[in-house]
């Protein structure tokens, strides 16, 4: 089953951010780790167990 994305995180150049697919930014954020937590949270998902 394909799940269809909402969001996307990169890296520019004030730092880690969160963008919709169509490229409009939705949030920065501090670190890599900040950015893939709120990722998960923006899109529904739970987290893995084994979560660095």
């Amino acid at each position: 089953m394909k799940r269809n994305r909402k969001y996307q995180i990169g890296i520019s150049g004030s730092g880690w951010g969160i963008w919709t697919i169509d490229g409009h930014k939705v949030m920065s954020c501090y670190t890599r780790y900040d950015a893939l937590e709120k990722w998960y949270e923006l899109e529904g998902w739970t987290k893995p167990a084994r979560w660095y």
